[in-house]
């Protein structure tokens, strides 16, 4: 199934483009020049903006949705590392909207490395191993503020974790917050009068998400683990899964030196043995919660050529082989799923820019690696990365994929692409090939967080306080002063996708001229279908055509609504970026609806074009029975007409589902199911299906069937109604509704 398009990867000419775009019905009188117009549609102005005809790029969309599967919703969800000491959730309005609007349905905490550090309550002994003030700041009932972040059990941990010293070591970064930041927020308590987790519990319940709990089997206790998915039990929280750690395999958890064939598998046996005690405490509080264990991230593959065995499929380095064991000892443990964390390098482009056009080559630079990232023949490749994990592990094993994003390493270039037009693209670049994996997969991604929705800094975030003294403030009485980045704009423009379950369909792409590289995938719901595209270049984009199953859209006709992110440039970004050289390249939004023939689609931008039942040509705008018969006008009156042989009826009947609205939500009962159809040849009669189960057959109109939900659980279910012709042809329409 094709689900992405690379044009010309080899093309690094990205001109600035010089003017604006706007959406509208659009009026190009070529004479001598192009012409700026003005149009009026549902009382509103848009300026058309000039569109130099070098940088645009008519395409023409062949949609197929034969194989049509449903994308996972649970993929669309975010790690809340950091968020708490940032933003208060009961305290913010504007931040809760965002978050909100956001609607990830899936939550990860604890998250990132504050997983090691955290704890629900002090010790018994608390008196002999925390301060005064620590002790000062526990709250009632003996729990310890905030993610805990503070080393409580500092006595255990100079004996059998740091060694000689490692108490001071912690009191070193209390005492010196500005030295080490990471290491900083890792030892300090917060001084808040509250508990993070009751925050995170809120947050839970008013955005009705699951839970990805993390377990601390480092610090913690398996009683304290216990008692940490007690309180989240208790307090309503729906957790679906729990992670067994957080990157096990790292030097400061169970990593051993020396040979990776030897010391890799009993690493892997020290890690389950010691996390068994843990898995067996939750066990006894959620019997049927699906644990999984974490996977080492597979080396870039030409990072492997040094190692024996080096190459694509190289396994001679520690975490390749701590893989390996892993997948041989899962089952032993009782064990089903996996844990895989990934950060995109882009390690061609080695030299940290600090000219503008240093700055500009750069990011033509990551606009390749990016194509490379998301191709399927580079040694970087995502998608053949997602190939290893699903072979290695086998089709029984399912991959939870709980931290992605651009790497923020500050000593790399790819850091410089935080909060850039770039990331965004990259942001759903991810998203689409996780989808295009599961069907290739059988579904084996089974969840999916963004790390992170909240953080300082302009790093890799979805949101982020506002940092110093840049310009934009969106929201100026918030006490946190959140501005949205680059990436919670790409997020939205696949909240639909997730959130309706859509199916994914295949698509080619037919371009006029080479415009560079630019990313389409398509969804359908129903008679609903979303054309997303993330596009790298300044090329604006028009369609020539979209055809859906060898039917052509009437491009003039069919009204279709857009969301884009756009930016002048591809390191446009929303607020500042690491690297701001120009701080006049925002992203801006645009939204509304249009027909079909007259978008014109940004480039630099990532979203999409919703089409609603869409309006197709008939062929040659004529009835499907009158065709080729010699009973043309002419004919008619000077004779060669053939009234009784008429070309064979080859054509479908049009038919719409009419009552329940798709997406609508129905009530336990009977639910009257209505189609409307029609062909010139008559129609035989309507098939009513639930799923694959035909519900009822009507042969005359008014086609209706009433639908028997009474029985039925609650959840989503796909209505289709089948009209057939009286010559034996026949057509679909789809709906989904939710009980």
């Amino acid at each position: 199934m094709e689900d992405k398009k690379y044009i010309s990867q080899n093309n690094t000419d990205h001109p600035e483009k010089d003017a604006v775009k706007l959406f509208g019905g659009v009026v190009i009188l070529a004479i001598l020049a192009i012409i700026v117009g003005l149009i009026t549609k549902d009382g509103r102005n848009f300026l058309l903006g000039l569109v130099n005809p070098t940088d645009t790029t008519g395409v023409t969309l062949n949609i197929n949705t034969e194989d049509a599967q449903s994308v996972n919703k649970n993929l669309y969800g975010s790690s809340s590392a950091q968020y708490f000491e940032l933003f208060d959730w009961g305290n913010d309005t504007d931040m809760q909207n965002l978050v909100s609007e956001l609607g990830t349905p899936l939550l990860r905490f604890p998250s990132g490395g504050n997983t090691k550090w955290y704890h629900f309550k002090a010790p018994i002994n608390a008196e002999s191993v925390l301060t005064a003030e620590e002790i000062a700041n526990l709250v009632d009932g003996n729990e310890i503020r905030g993610y805990g972040n503070i080393e409580a059990d500092r006595v255990e941990a100079d004996e059998e974790i740091g060694g000689v010293g490692y108490k001071d070591e912690i009191y070193d970064f209390i005492g010196q917050p500005g030295t080490d930041q990471n290491k900083s927020d890792q030892a300090k308590q917060n001084l808040e009068p509250r508990n993070y987790i009751h925050d995170f519990a809120e947050m839970a319940n008013d955005l009705d998400a699951g839970v990805l709990f993390v377990m601390n089997i480092k610090n913690n206790t398996p009683a304290e683990v216990a008692e940490q998915v007690q309180f989240l039990v208790d307090e309503g929280v729906n957790i679906v899964g729990i992670e067994v750690g957080n990157e096990q395999y790292s030097k400061s958890n169970f990593y051993l030196p020396g040979n990776p064939l030897v010391m890799a598998p009993t690493a892997v046996t020290n890690y389950l043995n010691h996390a068994a005690a843990y898995k067996t405490a939750v066990k006894q509080i959620l019997p049927n919660v699906p644990f999984a264990v974490t996977a080492a991230p597979k080396k870039s593959f030409g990072e492997t050529e040094g190692i024996e065995g080096g190459g694509f499929d190289a396994d001679g380095d520690f975490n390749s082989q701590w893989n390996i064991a892993l997948a041989n000892q899962m089952d032993t443990y009782g064990y089903d799923d996996y844990v895989f964390h990934y950060y995109s390098g882009f390690d061609d482009c080695t030299t940290i820019p600090t000219e503008q056009e240093n700055v500009t080559e750069w990011f033509e630079c990551g606009i390749l690696e990016l194509a490379d990232i998301f191709g399927d023949t580079d040694a970087k490749s995502f998608p053949k990365l997602l190939d290893y994990y699903a072979d290695l592990f086998g089709a029984d094993k399912g991959m939870w994929f709980t931290e992605w994003n651009v790497n923020q390493d500050p000593n790399k270039t790819d850091a410089i692409f935080g909060n850039t037009m770039l990331h965004a693209i990259h942001t759903t670049n991810i998203l689409n090939a996780l989808v295009s994996s599961n069907i290739e997969h059988n579904g084996f991604i089974k969840f999916s967080t963004y790390h992170t929705m909240g953080t300082e800094g302009v790093k890799n975030a979805m949101i982020s306080p506002r940092k110093g003294g840049e310009s934009l403030d969106e929201f100026p009485g918030s006490p946190s002063h959140p501005n949205r980045r680059a990436s919670y704009f790409a997020f939205l423009t696949m909240k639909d996708i997730f959130w309706d379950q859509m199916d994914k369909v295949s698509v080619t792409s037919e371009f006029d001229n080479d415009p560079g590289i630019i990313f389409i995938n398509t969804f359908k719901d129903g008679t609903t279908y979303v054309i997303h595209i993330a596009n790298t270049t300044a090329k604006t984009l028009t369609l020539n055509n979209v055809n859906i199953d060898g039917q052509t859209v009437n491009m003039g006709t069919t009204e279709a609504e857009y969301y884009f992110a756009e930016g002048n440039s591809i390191k446009a970004s929303h607020g500042k970026s690491r690297f701001e050289d120009n701080p006049l390249e925002q992203i801006s939004l645009l939204d509304g609806s249009e027909m079909l023939e007259n978008l014109m689609l940004p480039g630099f931008s990532v979203g999409y074009i919703k089409i609603e039942n869409p309006l197709f040509l008939a062929v040659e705008e004529t009835d499907n029975t009158e065709e080729d018969n010699n009973c043309g006008p002419i004919n008619s009156l000077f004779g060669g007409c053939d009234e009784d042989d008429p070309q064979e009826d080859t054509k479908g009947p049009r038919v719409t589902i009419t009552s329940p609205a798709d997406k609508s939500t129905v009530l336990s009962g009977v639910v009257e199911i209505q189609a409307e159809t029609n062909d010139a040849s008559g129609i035989s009669r309507v098939d009513f299906y639930q799923g694959q189960t035909l519900l009822a057959s009507d042969t005359s109109a008014p086609y209706k069937h009433g639908w028997d939900t009474t029985n039925l659980s609650s959840g989503m279910y796909s209505i289709r109604a089948v009209s057939y012709d009286n010559a034996g042809n026949f057509s679909t329409a789809d709906i989904k509704v939710r009980k």
